[in-house]
């Protein structure tokens, strides 16, 4: 259990606690300023080709399979270049959303996506409660097709759009958003 929740499980304290402190790092930057949004993007760009590349050669080169795992990455066990890659493939996605942010807001599509970005709690939940409900209602739960996966995110994130944009029309926080607000002042 100790090993599982600290090291290997499915979202271990130690690796995931990367993601935070990259997070935190984030926070301090402007990320109004082009040139970090262009630093953002040029990072996640060069850093996840370079990984992925990095990790590949050394998954070939290696001829025992339990060592080849270190190299990986895949998110289970979250190894080095699991956690490298996913920060890099961040950083390039935020890069870019923060680079076209003018352009989506001048032809009227952010506005549309917006509010999605303001119930992430609820979102994720829902996720967890509802779109993985669904899909193991479906017996789509673990050995499905890449394709599925894909088809089943879009469905997932296209009805989420919807809901939230729906959703801000009446209200000014999320279900789970104002339940926090209210417990957590």
């Amino acid at each position: 259990f100790i090993r599982n929740l600290f090291f290997n499980g499915w979202h271990p304290v130690f690796p995931w606690m990367s993601f935070l402190i990259f997070g935190l790092f984030l926070s301090k930057l402007d990320l109004s300023r082009r040139v970090n949004q262009l630093r953002l993007l040029a990072f996640g760009t060069i850093g996840y080709l370079a990984t992925t590349a990095l990790s590949q050669s050394l998954i070939l080169s290696t001829p025992d399979p339990d060592l080849s795992a270190l190299f990986g990455t895949s998110p289970v066990p979250p190894m080095p270049f699991y956690i490298c890659a996913g920060i890099c493939a961040a950083s390039f996605v935020i890069g870019s959303c923060l680079a076209l942010e003018g352009t989506l807001k001048r032809i009227g599509v952010l506005q549309i996506f917006t509010p999605a970005g303001r119930q992430t709690l609820t979102l994720y939940m829902a996720h967890i409660l509802i779109g993985m409900a669904v899909l193991d209602a479906f017996g789509l739960m673990g050995e499905q097709s890449e394709a599925a996966a894909v088809v089943a995110a879009l469905l997932f994130s296209a009805a989420s759009v919807m809901y939230t944009y729906l959703w801000n029309r009446k209200f000014k926080r999320g279900p789970l958003e104002a339940l926090m607000r209210r417990t957590a002042g």
